[in-house]
């Protein structure tokens, strides 16, 4: 996998090897700790060269959200969760993971202020 300390150009080489990213929104790789609709969401907010699209049950259920990476060349790559599909493609996970933490811990702020509301 590529580093986010990987040098530019090589990142870029590898977003040009790719044809199509699928993300399944199945149901199962939905009920992951996160699900393929925020994976799909996650990669179409980036505005990468290739194709990115939803699709349904890629045929590795219940393991984690699945993520099909098509390249140019005809092979792919079934990518398990958040991280190893960004890893794959490129893309920086530390910058997405500290993301993820401060919209975890604004959404306890807000969970413990309804908490207070309600108590009054």
């Amino acid at each position: 996998s590529i580093s986010s300390k990987t040098p530019w150009s090589l990142r870029s080489s590898v977003s040009e090897s790719i044809e199509r990213v699928a993300v399944c929104t199945g149901e199962l790789c939905q009920c992951q700790e996160i699900g393929g609709d925020e994976i799909l969401a996650n990669l179409l907010s980036r505005n990468e060269p290739y194709e990115i699209e939803e699709t349904v049950c890629l045929g590795a259920c219940g393991v984690d959200a699945m993520v099909s990476i098509e390249y140019k060349d005809g092979t792919d790559f079934l990518a398990m969760g958040l991280q190893e599909t960004l890893e794959t493609l490129g893309l920086d996970y530390a910058e997405e993971e500290s993301t993820l933490q401060q919209q975890e811990k604004e959404l306890s702020q807000q969970r413990q202020q309804l908490v207070v509301e309600i108590k009054e």
